[in-house]
């Protein structure tokens, strides 16, 4: 590629990338009039639809501008590359006249030392909260990351070296790629046996729990919770509320005092699919709580807890209204699980600690234009208006379209409705 159509590239990629800031100028003014002082439960159905679809075409937008970035830097690089050769080039011009000129005096010169200097970019993430008040309440709020530039001069020496062959790293094979191919589910629960639960096994040496954690009641807990009919049981009435019971004692209930275990309940769903992606998130939250106990580092457990109620209100209550995650745009079947998967773990991680050591750790959450304030409220009201449509103290629900619901109630009925649905089918292909 010519220095030429390196900037005829760089000039169309520029042009797009314009394009596209613009359009995400207009997304956003439009999404601020639709939003603007209202809550999600203000919205009608079709303001949530659109609301929706804007933020899915943002999403894309980023998507599409960071292969941009990508394109510019690989462009970039050509073009460096071409300098480089170029000079490359220049000097071995000026080398072989120099060294025909040498030649005919006398001698051979040597070659001198090379600098150069490579440059890095860190970006770390970090997470402040504000000082705890004297009756242990504790709000949290999120600061804008700063990104440093690091640059490190290295000079070489004229000792020749070998060049070190770097082994490339194999990709891992995917396990889980079809939840209804049989083989696929046997793998999967292998694989969680293997890497989450008989580290819990040799550790705990527990009759009980070693009798629950079967292959087969692992696959079977794969299958319901992505929608499918179970294979070693039967199906009836009481089978999801079971499987939920099982998941939440083999992953969730388990460990004593700050003794938790690393758990991942994305294994359940099949690999690089959006629902793995999401479950993951909670995974290391959840993962990085339970290490933060062990370490006794309560400010590590207060910042990784007030990053848990954000998620949960902001994503579940809120429907990703203001960024993230929306779940409820996964499929109908899918919410149960991937709610359990993601407030499951909290009574035994978080809560326990929070009322053993009498912490109180506060969010904001809904905007009142009148005192131009937020409402601070507590995580564990959060987690308990999942289940309850409403916390137990009254100061928080979950709201649709005015009406207070049951989250978890109305997500376990879709996924029922579903299995029932399977399971007629079924009996009539049978009959």
């Amino acid at each position: 590629m010519t220095q030429e159509e390196i900037n005829e590239k760089y000039a169309i990629l520029q042009s797009r990338e314009d394009l596209l800031n613009s359009e995400i100028g207009d997304l956003r003014i439009e999404l601020n009039n639709l939003t603007q002082s209202r809550r999600v439960s203000e919205l009608t159905k079709e303001e949530l639809r659109k609301e929706t679809e804007i933020r899915r075409r943002l999403d894309e937008i980023d998507g599409e501008l960071d292969n941009i970035y990508d394109e510019y830097e690989k462009l970039e690089n050509e073009s460096k590359k071409l300098a480089d050769e170029e000079l490359e080039q220049e000097k071995q011009t000026k080398r072989s006249k120099r060294g025909k000129l040498i030649a005919g005096v006398a001698g051979v010169l040597a070659v001198a030392t090379l600098a150069f200097a490579i440059g890095r970019c860190n970006k770390d993430t970090k997470c402040s909260s504000k000082s705890a008040n004297p009756d242990k309440s504790i709000s949290l709020t999120t600061e804008i990351p700063e990104a440093t530039n690091e640059v490190v001069i290295v000079t070489s020496t004229p000792v020749v070296t070998a060049t070190p062959v770097v082994t490339p790293q194999p990709t891992a094979v995917p396990v889980l790629v079809d939840v209804t191919n049989v083989e696929d589910v046997e793998m999967a629960a292998d694989r969680i046996l293997s890497e989450d639960i008989n580290p819990i096994v040799e550790s705990e040496n527990d009759s009980v729990y070693t009798g629950l954690v079967t292959k087969e009641n692992i696959e079977d807990i794969i299958r319901v919770a992505n929608g499918e009919l179970p294979l070693n049981s039967e199906y009836d009435d009481y089978t999801i509320g079971e499987t939920a019971n099982m998941m939440n004692d083999i992953f969730a209930n388990r460990g004593l005092g700050n003794k938790l275990y690393p758990v991942h309940f994305s294994k359940l769903y099949e690999d690089g699919s959006k629902e793995a992606e999401y479950v993951e998130t909670y995974d290391e939250i959840y993962n990085k709580i339970a290490e933060y106990r062990a370490e006794e580092n309560v400010d590590g457990f207060i910042e990784q807890v007030g990053v848990l109620g954000s998620k949960l209100y902001n994503e579940w209550h809120l429907a990703g209204l203001y960024g993230g995650w929306n779940p409820y745009l996964f499929s109908d079947e899918e919410h149960y699980f991937l709610l359990q998967a993601a407030t499951s773990r909290f009574s035994n991680y978080v809560r326990e600690y929070l009322e053993a050591n009498d912490l109180t750790v506060c969010i904001e959450t809904c905007y009142n234009p009148e005192t131009q304030e937020y409402k601070l409220v507590e995580v564990r009201d959060i987690f308990e208006a999942l289940y309850m449509g409403t916390s137990k103290n009254g100061e928080i629900s979950v709201l649709r379209s005015g009406e207070v619901i049951n989250v978890f109630g109305e997500t376990y009925q879709d996924l029922k409705h579903m299995l029932d649905t399977k399971a007629q089918e079924n009996v009539k292909v049978l009959k």
